[in-house]
């Protein structure tokens, strides 16, 4: 247990061991007992708390209150706790376990979490570059041309709202543009999605 010194009036100090207390003044020492604080639990607040995650995800301490409960009757909220697993989580992990210790004392609790697999969503079209700096597909072209796949990018989406670019993917038609065309079709996989077009007269 460690020492805790304390200033008392006509007391010199006061050297807490254990639960027992020893004054020291100009007299002679005298004894006292004295209350040890200690942890007695703690409790999750979740009512902000980010519980649904996605396998590969790493725990978010962000919205989560940990309040701490101590043996005078005192309570605070903590932030110093651990958690376990931290991440990246996997589909079998069901909870994470808080743990906060105080004086050597360490108490904990569950916070129950879902974990979902990542699966393909769809396919997104858009312009080549990033940010301010995204060039718009070529979509207007003369009788005879042929779509400018130069100009687009198609990235795979998954449900985690992640995404990655792919190249292998199929447009239709791909040759020369008539005049009824109105629109490219773009195939990866199973998705489709779909550019716009406007096909004038040469």
């Amino acid at each position: 247990m460690k020492k805790r010194k304390f200033a008392i009036a006509g007391l010199s100090s006061l050297l807490i061991f254990g639960s027992v207390a020893t004054m020291t003044a100009c007299g002679p020492s005298k004894e006292m007992p004295v209350e040890v604080v200690t942890l007695e639990k703690i409790e999750l607040d979740t009512t902000n708390a980010k519980t649904q995650y996605y396998e590969g995800d790493s725990f978010d301490r962000t919205g989560l209150l940990v309040k701490a409960f101590f043996s005078d009757g005192g309570e605070s909220f903590v932030g110093n706790y651990s958690a376990s697993p931290e991440g990246p989580f996997t589909l079998t992990d069901t909870k994470v376990t808080i743990s906060y210790t105080f004086e050597e004392v360490t108490k904990t609790a569950d916070l129950a979490i879902t974990v979902a697999k990542v699966e393909e969503s769809g396919i997104r079209c858009a312009g080549k570059g990033s940010g301010s700096r995204v060039q718009p597909i070529k979509t207007a072209y003369k009788v005879g041309e042929t779509f400018d796949k130069s100009t687009m990018t198609v990235y795979l989406q998954y449900n985690n709202g992640k995404e990655q670019t792919v190249t292998d993917y199929t447009i239709s038609p791909a040759g020369a543009l008539a005049l009824t065309d109105t629109k490219i079709t773009v195939t990866y996989k199973t998705w489709t999605a779909e550019v716009k077009i406007t096909v004038t007269e040469a």
